[in-house]
């Protein structure tokens, strides 16, 4: 045996002995800040079987089983093989969100053949620029489709006229074409969209844009590129069309709306369930990465807005805009989701349990779709709705009896155990499928994770992921939690400690149990590659040699400490790179929220109030700002010119420098 383990072994049965414990008596750590925190029904199912708790301030390390809040708490490389954790390696690939939503969106189908596009609502990381200019795409395209539903719907709240609904009928009809896979109708409309040699494809142009807002198109700038005569046409028809803004749409032209929304409607029925995420408002959601339990989250409908956070730590979903809303005791209707808990016993082999019953988590306002600035009335985490409210959780939480109840009664069937359960199981299921590679330990102990998953229904009784959450609230807020929680804790000791399953199933029930991974064995084939090196030129993409020598071929009179050495720079370099990179993000994060706090809407500035409050006046001002000063003057003149900006990072140069400046090229209309 190691020095090291036979040192901890020693030390733990002296403590033993010390303690006056016999040898063989087991031991668990509950190492939480706040008392309220422990997680008492875990702790009743081990005093049961005869554990013993250490409370002992001075031997921390003397555990079987550790149950820790904080996961920085766990020394990994310390712990031994019959050692039981409540925390795993690299949980951060599952609860950061837009590290899931990337691994759901690149091995979803390829894993489990499921489209991810059928479970998750589409999500952006917003501190990538190029992910970013996709979700502007994605948000101009589906502002128009929204104004399309407004016509369909014959909504009084929004008046459009002909002109923007010819347009916004355009681009619709350009995405229907797109969806339905008929190229050729979609490369012919394209020949006449004015910008085609500058967005190259997109659905939807500058002017059209401009057209959409309410705004007269400008004559812009062609950027040394030369305009083709369908494109100049399709610009003095979009003037045209400026000129026409008071007159109002005829009869024929909302009919032909209406056929286009039903052919969406189709599409969603039948092959691109998103489309039924889309709505009369194109609302997103803005989510901070670095924060949880609802804090800083907001429901925009705005893009000048949204520009605001390009470059930071947050990511944008699309709003559900068609929930299933429930009606409690009389009250007005109100959205909701579904807290599930799931225990990953083991990633490798792969143990996975899942709660029986989840329970429902209700938002403290009535639903009101045209109001987006109250957090009451979106956010169904239970802790915003105590704050807001002023009142505890039992009015804002049910079990699954009671609302399988209420959906009994008003869809005349048990919906819950025949439509929404087989949903989030197999979304669950499609998750740790997608992330198991992602999660392979590099410990010898029994790790565990308990992992709280968010739901969302639609009124079709569609299930959609929201996210999933490290460490999910254990505390009592109602008779719904206690149930759930206090049963799902109870039942975790049993299953780790690997005992027969209960007469009546118990209350985790398995449901991914496979057999390790076995690394294939080498074949003894040599598959190395032999070629010469290559390299782009710095004027073009052309591909130029740079040697007719091997690829590797190193400087003769280069020692071996040189070359060593040349190593060891290089790494440090990408390291402070990588470090620069990571502050930027932070700072501009940080002044981002600082100034939605500052000027924007009281609402809204109320919901990052947790945030701010944890910022100084000095934090605030420090030479972050000049970090992102380039960005700043981008988006005031976007703002003022009410234009989305592009940007472009130089050919020839980095996205980010050592000094972590950030080089942009913004190319603007300019009116004339």
């Amino acid at each position: 045996m190691p020095r090291a383990a036979t040192c901890l072994e020693d030390r733990y049965a002296a403590w033993k002995e010390q303690q006056g414990l016999p040898a063989g008596q087991q031991v668990f750590l509950i190492s939480v800040p706040l008392q309220k925190l422990r997680p008492e029904a875990l702790i009743r199912a081990l005093l049961d079987r005869g554990w013993v708790e250490n409370k002992d301030p001075d031997g921390q390390e003397f555990f079987d089983f550790l149950w820790s809040i904080r996961r920085e708490e766990v020394v990994w490389e310390n712990l031994r093989p019959w050692q039981i954790v409540n925390h795993t390696q690299y949980i951060e690939e599952v609860t950061r969100k837009i590290r899931l939503y990337r691994h759901l969106r690149d091995t979803s189908c390829w894993l489990r053949s499921v489209d991810v596009d059928t479970y998750l609502p589409r999500s952006y990381d917003l501190s990538d620029l190029a992910e970013a200019e996709e979700f502007a795409h994605d948000f101009k395209v589906t502002y128009a489709e929204s104004l399309l539903r407004c016509v369909a719907a014959q909504s009084s709240t929004v008046n459009i006229s002909a002109a923007k609904l010819r347009i916004a009928m355009q681009v619709v009809s350009r995405k229907i074409a797109s969806l339905s896979g008929n190229d050729f109708a979609l490369a012919h409309d394209l020949r006449t969209h004015e910008d085609v040699d500058i967005f190259d494809g997109q659905l939807i142009s500058n002017l059209e844009w401009d057209i959409l807002l309410g705004q007269s198109p400008g004559s812009g700038r062609s950027f040394g590129r030369r305009v083709s005569a369908a494109a100049l046409a399709s610009r003095r028809q979009s003037r045209q069309a400026a000129n026409e803004v008071e007159m109002a749409p005829t009869p024929e032209l909302v009919a032909e709306a209406r056929q286009q929304i039903s052919e969406l409607e189709r599409l969603a029925a039948t092959s691109h369930p998103q489309l039924s995420l889309n709505g009369q408002r194109n609302l997103w959601v803005l989510k901070p990465g670095e924060l949880s339990r609802g804090r800083g989250v907001m429901v925009m409908d705005s893009l000048v807005e949204i520009c605001r956070f390009f470059g930071g730590w947050f990511t944008i979903q699309k709003y559900q805009e068609n929930p299933l809303l429930v009606a409690r005791e009389n009250q007005p209707p109100t959205k909701h989701d579904l807290r599930q808990h799931v225990l990953v016993q083991s990633w490798d082999p792969l143990r996975v349990w899942i709660a029986s019953e989840f329970y429902v988590r209700f938002a403290s306002q009535s639903y009101d779709l045209s109001d987006n600035q109250s957090p009451g009335v979106h956010i169904t985490n239970t802790c915003v709705g105590k704050k807001l409210t002023g009142q505890g959780g039992a009015s804002l939480q049910w079990s699954t009896p009671q609302y399988a109840e209420y959906l009994k009664d008003q869809f005349g069937a048990d919906v819950v155990a025949s439509r929404i359960i087989p949903q989030i199981r197999e979304i669950v299921k499609t998750s740790i499928a997608c992330l198991q590679e992602s999660m392979r330990q590099d410990h010898v102990a029994k790790a565990y994770e308990m992992i709280g998953y968010d739901f969302a229904v639609s009124d079709d009784l569609k299930v959609w992921l929201i996210e999933a959450n490290e460490m999910p609230a254990l505390d009592y807020d109602s008779e719904a939690t206690e149930r759930t929680i206090g049963r799902a804790l109870h039942d975790t000791v049993r299953v780790l400690l690997e005992e027969p399953c209960p007469a009546d199933g118990g209350f985790l029930v398995p449901l991914m149990h496979e057999d390790a991974i076995e690394p294939v064995a080498s074949l003894g084939s040599d598959l190395s590659v032999l070629g010469v090196g290559y390299r782009l030129a710095a004027e073009g993409a052309k591909l130029l040699r740079s040697s007719t020598g091997p690829v590797r071929r190193l400087d003769k009179n280069l020692s071996i400490k040189d070359f060593l050495d040349k190593i060891e720079n290089r790494k440090a370099k990408e390291a402070s790179r990588k470090e620069a990179r990571i502050k930027r993000m932070e700072s501009c994060t940080r002044l981002v929220l600082s100034r939605i706090g500052h000027v924007g809407n009281p609402k809204r500035s109320s919901s990052l109030g947790a945030l701010h409050g944890k910022m100084d006046e000095h934090q605030i001002a420090t030479p972050t700002r000049h970090v992102i000063a380039d960005l700043d003057s981008i988006v005031d003149n976007a703002t003022a010119d009410n234009e989305l900006y592009r940007i472009e990072s130089k050919p020839a140069k980095a996205a980010y420098s050592p000094s972590c400046k950030m080089e942009l090229e913004l190319d603007l209309e300019t009116k004339k």
